[in-house]
């Protein structure tokens, strides 16, 4: 087995130096059949390529690109603009209410001190691949739930059961993936 990898790596080894000249007059890579033109200006070799679609594009043999396409490119990515729609940062603390709407417009992590259960728990404005954090805290005498929205996938498969001591918080994160929920519970801090 290791003298077949010798061999494979003396006979590809000159490969990786295409366009040389052994002393036995044999050159390891033909190019031609990849190349249009071959030519040498102040000591710079530029090979002329044509791809498969039949774009012409002049190479640099260091693995650069020359000429007009390197300012084409440059000039597609300036350009190009990106719409990144972000929740604001910070923690956001809405007043409690048995029929909780948490609006991710006002920040990416809200906080929730629980004062009786939530009967319902609506959420708004969800961005496309952001986070979101929910932290519930539990208040007044504690065991306090939340009838979770039907449709978030949970990681395991099913919601969590909150933390019941007082003054103990659960975090609750979310991702919103092309209008997909994902909610994860990290419990019991206190």
């Amino acid at each position: 087995m290791k003298r077949l990898l010798l061999f494979l790596l003396i006979l590809l080894l000159p490969s990786l130096c295409f366009g040389q000249t052994w002393a036995n007059g044999f050159s390891p890579v033909n190019i031609a059949p990849l190349a249009t033109s071959f030519q040498t200006i102040q000591g710079t070799s530029t090979i002329t390529a044509v791809t498969p679609s039949g774009l012409q594009s002049k190479i640099d043999t260091d693995g650069t690109l020359a000429g007009d396409l390197d300012t084409r490119i440059a000039s597609q990515k300036a350009t190009k603009t990106y719409s990144d729609t972000k929740q604001p940062a910070g923690d956001y603390q809405p007043s409690f209410n048995a029929s909780q709407a948490v609006n991710w417009a006002n920040g990416a992590t809200q906080e929730i001190t629980l004062t009786a259960s939530i009967t319902t728990l609506t959420f708004s404005n969800w961005v496309n691949g952001q986070s979101y954090r929910l932290i519930l805290i539990q208040g007044g005498s504690g065991s306090y739930t939340v009838a979770w929205p039907p449709g978030i996938k949970w990681m395991s498969g099913s919601a969590p059961t909150l933390t019941t001591t007082t003054g103990h918080a659960d975090v609750i994160t979310f991702v919103y993936g092309n209008s997909v929920i994902y909610g994860a519970a990290t419990l019991n801090f206190s």
